[in-house]
């Protein structure tokens, strides 16, 4: 049976047939499947609508047939909305060129600062750099999942318009390589554009070392556009935030060795060059300096040095080369100190804190130095002064050997003046240098060093040489006999008295010196126990 005659008796079976056949066509459809030459029994397949042209939804039910797909629009890639977003993109163009200058708001997060050098004037900064702007020809039309904003990598925003900031005051810098380079760039549907860079960064600082080490610096971070003016680009720290969140860092995180930061301030301002005004932004940090490794390996040990060269004032002045050793150690000791100290810091025109403080301590030391060099020379003054007293005193007068051994064996304390004549007669055939000198000297012994203080306050001898000898020359005349002089016209034992002819035991008076008293080189050493402490801590 074909189609053909299915459709003939079909017409001529009555209506009521119609359930019957259309059954039966739907079985041969089932069983044997259509194929490209026979596109009659597709035709066939179709079922027959009842009269009145519409099927009722019970009827499809009945087929068993599912109702038809609803059509939707299929996913859109993020691929393909970048080369959508690069088709005609130019950028050697900034966006809204001949239009309003383009904004571009800037923050940063400080990491770390690594270094500060007082010798090169520079410090060494590593922080993220962030920038924000709009790009209108980067408007995404048809975003996927409902994400805002995509992001990518180092690739992505070679293919794109940048801003050209640089630092003005940079020395050297170096992006971040590991493992990948540390950019990326996020993309919103609106065309806003974020950007970041881990950089770090050395940059040149003029340091004030006027009060150093107790100093305080202000170093900044200069940000600018290399080549668009401010009708192209105008540089902005983030408007949307506060002063405190435009420049980041944590206190905490941030320690270095020698200094601390107290403050991260941010600033803009406008400058003007040969080309052009430019928009720039600077991040000042304020730096204060710790005082540990300064105390400890400089302030500390000078000061023992100072304390150390007192210690000649309480040694003895006789002991020459202790005390030498003592002045000459401490002075060579703070010269190479200074020199060690000053190598680290460079070399600046004007006098800093720390070369204040050395400079007092190399002057102390080497004040004490002085001091012995004056105590020395002071001793040395006393002792030849009471020397040349002590020859002018025993060869002007002739020595009392034989009076004072017997004043002090019991003797009679007066000599009459015969006895007197038979002891100058051997003073005659023996100089007063050749006698042998056991008289007191009622001063003491002049060799000693204080008896030779003691004899430098009593003045000269001369006036009283010279009155003694003009008494002698006028009494030997009147007696008409020099023998009882010594050959230097003096009696041997003092005045003669005529009438009795005894010669009265003679000693030296005490005269008051009536120039002005010198200072003993024992009170040098002690003021200066006094004086050299008060001087350092003032």
């Amino acid at each position: 049976m074909n189609a053909a005659s299915d459709a003939a008796s079909a017409k001529s079976l009555p209506f009521h047939s119609l359930p019957l056949m259309l059954a039966l066509s739907l079985f041969i459809n089932s069983t044997t499947p259509p194929t490209s030459s026979s596109p009659t029994v597709m035709a066939a397949s179709v079922p027959l609508l009842p009269a009145g042209g519409a099927r009722s939804p019970s009827s499809s039910l009945a087929d068993g047939a599912p109702p038809p797909p609803e059509q939707t629009e299929a996913p859109v890639s993020v691929t393909e909305i970048l080369n959508e977003l690069l088709n005609g993109y130019d950028k050697r163009v900034r966006p809204n060129y001949g239009a309003k200058a383009v904004d571009v708001d800037v923050t940063m997060l400080i990491s770390s600062i690594s270094s500060m050098s007082e010798v090169d004037m520079d410090f060494t900064i590593d922080f993220y750099f962030r920038q924000f702007w709009t790009d209108p020809r980067l408007v995404i039309k048809k975003f996927p999942n409902k994400d805002e904003q995509i992001t990518v990598g180092q690739e992505m925003m070679e293919r794109i318009w940048m801003p050209d900031t640089f630092f003005p005051n940079e020395k050297k810098s170096f992006f971040h390589h590991a493992t990948t380079i540390n950019k990326f760039l996020r993309i919103r549907k609106d065309g806003r554009l974020y950007t970041s860079i881990r950089l770090t960064t050395t940059l040149a600082c003029e340091l004030d070392l006027s009060y150093f080490p107790l100093d305080y610096q202000n170093c900044s971070l200069e940000i600018e556009s290399y080549g668009y003016a401010t009708s192209d680009i105008k540089l902005h720290w983030k408007r949307d935030l506060s002063k405190a969140d435009q420049v980041e860092f944590d206190e905490k995180r941030l320690k270095l060795p020698q200094f601390k930061i107290l403050s991260a301030t941010a600033h803009s301002r406008m400058e003007g060059t040969g080309t052009g005004q430019y928009s720039r932004l600077s991040c000042e940090l304020k730096f204060s300096r710790r005082m540990g490794y300064y105390l400890i390996q400089i302030y500390i040990p000078s000061s023992l040095i100072v304390v150390i060269s007192w210690v000649s004032f309480w040694l003895s002045r006789e002991s020459t080369p202790a005390r030498v050793s003592l002045g000459v150690t401490t002075v060579l000791t703070m010269t190479t100190l200074m020199s060690s100290t000053n190598a680290q810091l460079p070399k600046v025109s004007y006098a800093k804190g720390i070369d204040v403080y050395l400079g007092t301590c190399f002057v102390m030391v080497f004040a004490s130095l002085l001091e012995y060099a004056t105590v020395g020379y002071s001793t040395k003054r006393l002792k030849m002064r009471a020397a040349a007293q002590h020859r002018q005193m025993h060869g002007g007068i002739p020595p009392t050997s034989v009076m004072t051994s017997q004043s002090h064996m019991g003797g009679s304390p007066s000599k009459t003046f015969q006895q007197i004549l038979g002891s100058n007669h051997s003073l005659h055939h023996h100089p007063p240098e050749h006698q042998p000198l056991t008289h007191r000297h009622p001063m003491g012994s002049p060799g000693r060093e204080g008896n030779a203080e003691r004899l430098a306050d009593h003045g000269s001898m001369h006036g009283r040489r010279d009155r003694y000898k003009s008494w002698g020359s006028d009494h030997s005349h009147a007696q008409g006999n020099t023998d009882m002089y010594s050959p230097h016209g003096l009696p041997p034992n003092g005045p003669v008295d005529l009438e009795s002819g005894v010669c009265r035991s003679y000693s030296l008076p005490r005269v008051s010196p009536k120039r002005k008293r010198e200072f003993k080189s024992s009170e040098i050493d002690k003021w200066s126990r006094i004086a050299f402490p008060l001087a350092f801590l003032w």
